[in-house]
């Protein structure tokens, strides 16, 4: 069957891109389960066009579509339309548009802020499958980025960071929200994909990941988030931390960041692999690790051990103590000790990649795979 052809050629693409869809360590060899999830995402008679797209972060205007499909540019984008309303495509800029397949990461993360729009049946079944080959077949690891490189990293809680400390624009969430050109609100998709299951153990806001730049005007203009300003993002950001999220963004530097997660570790698919899974690279640290202060001032409240999601911190004879190797440099025990006892020490024990070409170049190479389309 030709329309069989196309999905091939669909999965063999996405296999390509920077998480791959086969088991890491393995190429061309996609699970069923992935390929049936495509199946019920993409539709049958829009496949043959979404092909013709490169794979983010590859993007081809409309023109360039249009010739490729041999159709006019009105009815390309009438089609590129349909394919961003189907969570199959990513549009960049607001004025000289792109267009990109989205990567495996978003053909996962897209669908469940947009599940109340699907028919019920699809919704469910995409929700199963994808936590299908996620957990069990442990596509979490492609997820998360290579054993040795993490595709997201940890930043500080701002306020957790001594201003007379040295902190980078790009670890300061503070900096990224104040530089962003449009900001959103939307659910998270972790939360969302548990909760239509009727399997989340938190009570976590759902509408909890703040979009930005691109991220932002995707998601606005597929109705599935609002705009909001930068003092709102701020004062979010603030409640987020008082109920211990934690924050995650793209591990590099250069560019606009897209989205700035605020995460769990019962639902989070990014810190799931430090909490849940065996993932250790799950997700980079911050440059940062917590220290105890002032023992002697300690509460013994054990606010700090109840709010550590990494389970860094234990109450010992003589007060808490935060084991290094475990401390991930968040900073969410700092604003939330009632005695003020904890501070970030700064330590540099990361890689934040200059620029995504070059974080996806490393993450190929361990992969055992090759960056295409550039």
């Amino acid at each position: 069957m030709e329309t069989e052809k196309y999905y091939d050629i669909l999965i063999k693409k996405l296999d390509n891109a920077i998480q791959g869809l086969s088991k890491q360590g393995t190429i061309d060899n996609v699970s069923e389960t992935w390929k049936e999830y495509l199946h019920v995402l993409v539709d049958p008679n829009d496949v043959k066009y979404l092909i013709e797209l490169d794979v983010f972060p590859a993007v081809m205007s409309a023109k360039k579509f249009a010739k490729k499909i041999n159709k006019s540019k009105e009815e390309a984008e009438e089609i590129l339309e349909r394919l961003i309303k189907q969570d199959n495509v990513m549009v960049m800029g607001s004025r000289a548009k792109k267009y990109a397949i989205h990567m495996p990461f978003m053909m996962f993360d897209a669908p469940p802020v947009s599940y109340e729009k699907y028919p019920k049946e699809k919704a469910k079944k995409l929700a199963e499958l994808s936590l299908k080959f996620l957990i069990d077949e442990e596509w979490y690891r492609n997820f998360e980025g290579s054993p040795q490189t993490p595709l997201t990293r940890i930043i500080p809680v701002q306020e957790s960071v001594d201003t007379t400390k040295k902190i980078l624009p790009y670890e300061d969430v503070i900096n990224i929200v104040e530089d962003a050109e449009i900001i959103s609100i939307q659910k998270c998709a972790c939360r969302t994909r548990y909760e239509y299951l009727g399997s989340r153990k938190c009570d976590h806001p759902l509408e909890s990941c703040i979009g930005v730049n691109d991220g932002a005007r995707f998601f606005i203009e597929r109705g599935s988030a609002r705009e909001i300003t930068k003092e709102e993002a701020k004062k979010l950001l603030k409640e987020f931390n008082q109920m211990g999220l934690v924050h995650t963004t793209e591990n590099f530097q250069e560019g606009a960041h897209s989205l700035i997660c605020n995460c769990c570790n019962c639902c989070c698919s990014l810190l799931g692999g430090i909490t849940r899974w065996d993932n250790p690279r799950a997700v980079a640290a911050a440059n940062f690790f917590a220290t105890i202060t002032d023992l002697e001032s300690c509460a013994r409240c054990e606010t700090c051990i109840q709010n550590c999601n990494f389970k860094a911190i234990q109450m010992e004879d003589e007060g808490p103590v935060i084991d290094k190797s475990k401390c991930m440099g968040c900073g969410i025990c700092v604003v939330n000790c009632p005695q003020e006892i904890i501070k970030l020490e700064r330590e540099e024990r990361e890689i934040v990649f200059k620029n995504l070409l070059e974080m996806a170049a490393r993450i190929l190479k361990e992969t055992n795979r090759e960056l295409k389309g550039f």
